[in-house]
């Protein structure tokens, strides 16, 4: 009797230390990356071990109920990558089975942060310009290009709205609507894995510039002659306009045509055509090919009273050219004009002279005392000699 109960001792000491071991033997301290990445999920288990001796086996891991991966274990320290675990709160638990046999168990949990984004790339002018109909592409991108989508918006979509290029990747187009000025901004709100970008987002400042009709007046007969400028954008003169810069050497002007008709912002021009009626210039994103090195037409965009020595283009006593503006004159808005220091006293007009003329052909002729005579400078002349020169209006050649 005394045997058997022996016997019972022994076995129930046994079946209780393989209890304890089976659940205090190993323990496991599992730790997760903190940040989202979205190309996996880096882990860490250090095993420790109660008692003596290696530490092999297999671990089992999973997340949020579902198994991720299991690893060998020569070790007490088990890392690797898993599949990329979204940003938030998730549970975890570890299975360890030792090469001799047993399991043993523990589980937790962590919390994953959402990634900040790296950027939102637009390499563009953050200043656009565009005619009225006019319209341009825009790539703009979000780094990295998983985090989710842009979103987008007009300040002021009658005047530029904004959509996205379906059929290109990342690419946006803006269309000018109306006259005016609007802010366009792409922002990231978030996303499931990544924090909002506030504080990246791209601003662009679309102007949007009307067409501008300019009044032309007559010269010489069937010539018909305005001044232009704007420092805004380029704007181009329709067929049948002419286009021309002006150089001013010394005393002399001449006019060299613009042949594409193309008017670079912040170049001052003449225009001439061969009919009545306001000419249209309309605003381009074109860029003109022709040279406009040596102009010396400056301009204004809006009214100026003269800013001293200016010279404007009008038709006196028959003749076109720049003639010396009144000291209270003014500069009508996106009009041109030559400005002279040297002799202004002296000079009261430039005519044209050149390629193109809005004087009648010179006629033989001789003066009179009460004539009034200039020269091609526009410098009135006491004793004219032999030569070229503006008489009571006319251009004649003084044969004396």
């Amino acid at each position: 009797m005394k045997q058997k109960l022996l016997s019972l001792l022994v076995l129930l000491m046994t079946a209780a230390t393989g209890a304890w071991a089976q659940e205090e033997d190993y323990d496991f301290d599992v730790h997760f990356q903190p940040d989202y990445y979205p190309h996996g999920t880096h882990f860490d288990c250090m095993i420790m071990k109660m008692g003596s001796g290696e530490i092999k086996g297999t671990l089992y891991l999973s997340v949020d109920g579902k198994l991720k991966d299991s690893f060998p274990v020569d070790d007490y320290m088990v890392a690797g990558f898993i599949d990329p675990i979204d940003a938030g709160y998730h549970t975890w638990s570890v299975e360890f089975k030792p090469d001799g046999g047993g399991s043993f168990n523990k589980e937790g949990d962590f919390t994953i942060e959402k990634a900040d984004i790296d950027d939102i790339y637009y390499s563009g002018s953050t200043s656009i310009n565009l005619g009225v109909g006019e319209s341009t592409e825009l790539y703009v991108d979000i780094y990295p290009n998983e985090a989710g989508e842009l979103s987008y918006s007009s300040s002021n979509a009658s005047v530029a709205s904004i959509t996205k290029n379906e059929y290109s990747y990342n690419t946006y187009i803006i269309q000018a609507n109306a006259a005016g000025t609007a802010t366009i901004t792409f922002s990231f709100a978030g996303s499931t894995n990544y924090k909002a970008a506030a504080d990246k987002d791209k601003t662009i400042t679309v102007t949007v510039w009307p067409a501008i009709d300019v009044t032309a007046n007559e010269g010489a007969t069937s010539e018909f002659w305005a001044t232009f400028y704007s420092n805004g954008m380029n704007y181009q003169a329709p067929l049948g306009t002419q286009v021309f810069k002006v150089a001013l050497a010394g005393s002399a002007i001449t006019m060299t045509e613009i042949t594409d008709r193309i008017v670079k912002s912040g170049q001052g021009v003449v225009l001439k055509k061969t009919t009545s009626g306001s000419i249209t210039m309309t605003p381009t994103s074109s860029n003109s090919s022709d040279n406009y090195s040596g102009n010396s037409l400056v301009g204004t965009m809006t009214n100026i009273t003269n800013p001293g020595n200016a010279y404007v283009l009008s038709k006196k006593n028959g003749v076109v050219g720049f003639y010396k503006l009144s000291g209270s004159g003014t500069i009508g808005a996106n009009k041109a004009y030559l400005t002279y220091s040297g002799g202004a006293g002296a000079r009261e007009f430039f005519s044209i002279e050149g390629n193109v003329t809005g004087i009648e052909m010179p006629k033989a002729a001789t003066t009179n005392n009460d004539a009034e005579v200039y020269d091609l400078q526009g410098r009135q002349v006491a004793n004219p000699t032999k030569g070229l020169y503006i008489v009571n209006g006319k251009k004649v050649f003084i044969n004396k």
